[in-house]
């Protein structure tokens, strides 16, 4: 019988385990190098853009705010201007109601002053031919 002749796996994997082993550990400070330089410009990115943001944030903040002020200044003078107009109402309808009751007593002044000067008229017509009346059957 002929011996069978194994391959010396495990010389092969005992010589070249220190190998592979040095060449992952290079590998790996290489990409833990290259993380650690990614990391640190993504951290001098975002310190860069730190303050634009914050300007953005307060820039909308600030807006925001605005708006609203703005909405309540509107809902503030509209309801200021519906009581306004409610008292300018009620003052017209005062005026109003003055003016009614001078122009009623103008009328009623100058009906009386009309009526008046008719009665005197017919007053002084009727006295008239009655001086004539009285006149002529006298016979004067």
């Amino acid at each position: 019988m002929v011996a069978k002749k194994h391959f010396p796996w495990k010389d092969v994997v005992m010589n070249f385990g220190p190998a592979f082993k040095k060449v992952m550990e290079g590998a790996g400070k290489i990409l833990v190098n290259e993380a650690v330089s990614r990391a640190g410009e993504k951290a001098a990115e975002s310190l860069k853009k730190g303050p634009e943001k914050i300007d953005h944030y307060i820039d909308k903040k600030k807006e925001e705010a605005i708006r609203e002020a703005r909405n309540e200044a509107e809902q503030f003078m509209a309801e200021q201007m519906a009581i306004l107009e409610k008292r300018v109402d009620c003052k017209l309808d005062e005026i109003e109601k003055r003016i009614d009751e001078k122009v009623r007593s103008y009328y009623k002044s100058f009906l009386v002053f009309f009526l008046t000067i008719i009665g005197v008229s017919l007053f002084l017509g009727l006295a008239t031919l009655l001086f004539l009346y009285v006149k002529k059957t006298m016979g004067v």
